[in-house]
């Protein structure tokens, strides 16, 4: 089993992980060619089906606010540390670099052998080749880049918020929901970002160190409103506006209805104890549809297949085919990233290694050991003992593997 699905030493909450799929599937949804909201305006849609596309699209927050917000849940059990931040960072990395690499092999495969059916050209063609070669620093996929920064920063980040009072974590929260998640004008270069992963940390971090305030009875008041205020809002916006642009905010990861429900949610789960090893292993794998679906030369082709099967379909047959496609998807991803995992099993036995190589020098370094260049978990956090993480699933889940530990 992957190491991502346990949680120092011991098989991860299943519940919480449950919490991990349901996110994929609403993060996928929310994209294209599932998006029921984001110019994918059905075709014969009346106010009903409109009124009911802008609340499935909505789930996209909620899945992006989970995705994360799971993460964060974790990080909050252990001791920052930048040797396993680094560790984390680079099993991210080759698990991008794998699928990044792979469809572009794909791409250029269907380009060549198709006459150019993705609509690429010679120089698209390259410039994604270029792109995939470099993923996180060209920012390929947002989620896992952003995560990436955060995680080698979260040595300094999660001993900074730790050191804050409950009262002063209290302040910082309530400043930061007043700053940018109350309405849906108050964006304040919150983008899908660093900054958002920092936001959340926050919040999900102060949730998870006074668990005594917040029982599951609290998670459920939370979860319900945030329901309840992305029904109301989306109701509302739309019978004074229609279709607008401010119906984004419900599907903004920022967002207070969003924040509301995932956090609320993640709560209930956190409060379970339900262990399955069958969930956990599928769970490890649930970054694999966000990458393989918004991989850029899909997207043009996607849209246009989605129109051509749209036409004399009704909307709710459109609807409910999308989300039985979006389970379709997700299980076949499942089974492409088990393969990943074995392959890098058999071939990346040791993927850290050298980082612990590395940081062990630094550690024996006399210069960097003095008493003004060492901290409570060695030179910078680069002890062994600064509390070992199950790294590779830890963008999803810790990207869930990745993340063991995206809209």
């Amino acid at each position: 089993m992957d190491k991502s699905t346990k949680n120092n030493g011991h098989q991860r909450n299943s519940g919480v992980e449950l919490l991990r799929i349901l996110a994929m599937l609403m993060i996928v949804l929310n994209h294209s060619p599932f998006s029921f909201l984001q110019g994918n305006i059905l075709p014969h849609s009346g106010d009903l089906t409109l009124v009911t596309q802008a609340v499935l699209s909505s789930f996209g927050g909620i899945g992006d606010v989970l995705f994360f917000g799971i993460t964060a849940w974790y990080l909050c059990d252990r001791a920052p540390s930048f040797r396993q931040s680094c560790k984390r960072a680079w099993k991210l990395e080759q698990e991008l670099l794998f699928y990044s690499i792979g469809l572009f092999v794909l791409v250029a495969f269907v380009q060549f052998t198709f006459q150019d059916l993705l609509g690429l050209g010679t120089i698209g063609l390259l410039t994604l080749g270029v792109k995939s070669l470099f993923p996180t620093i060209m920012g390929f996929w947002w989620y896992p880049s952003a995560y990436i920064l955060f995680t080698l920063l979260h040595y300094w980040i999660g001993d900074w918020v730790k050191s804050l009072s409950g009262k002063q974590h209290a302040m910082l929260c309530l400043v930061s929901l007043t700053i940018w998640s109350w309405t849906p004008l108050s964006k304040l270069y919150m983008s899908y970002g660093l900054l958002l992963f920092i936001f959340q940390y926050i919040l999900i971090s102060f949730v998870h160190w006074h668990t005594n305030i917040f029982s599951a009875h609290i998670g459920r008041i939370f979860a319900v409103t945030g329901f309840t205020l992305t029904i109301v809002g989306i109701l509302l916006v739309f019978s004074l506006i229609g279709m607008s642009p401010h119906l984004g905010y419900f599907n903004s990861p920022r967002g207070l209805p969003a924040l509301l429900t995932g956090v609320g949610l993640i709560v209930i789960a956190s409060k379970s104890t339900w262990k399955s090893p069958i969930i956990n292993y599928f769970a490890s794998t649930m970054l694999a549809p966000y990458l393989i679906l918004t991989y850029p030369a899909w997207n043009n082709y996607l849209q246009t297949s989605v129109k051509i099967f749209e036409t004399g379909k009704t909307d709710w047959l459109i609807i409910t085919t999308y989300f039985f496609t979006a389970l379709i998807f997700i299980s076949a991803c499942f089974f492409i990233d088990v393969t990943r995992q074995k392959i890098f099993k058999v071939f990346l036995r040791r993927r850290g290694h050298w980082i612990d190589t590395l940081c062990n020098n630094l550690n024996s370094c006399r210069f960097l050991n003095t008493s003004t260049g060492s901290s409570r978990f060695g030179v910078c956090g680069l002890s062994e003992s600064a509390g070992v993480e199950q790294a590779s699933g830890d963008v999803v889940g810790e990207v869930a593997k990745t993340q063991g530990d995206a809209s």
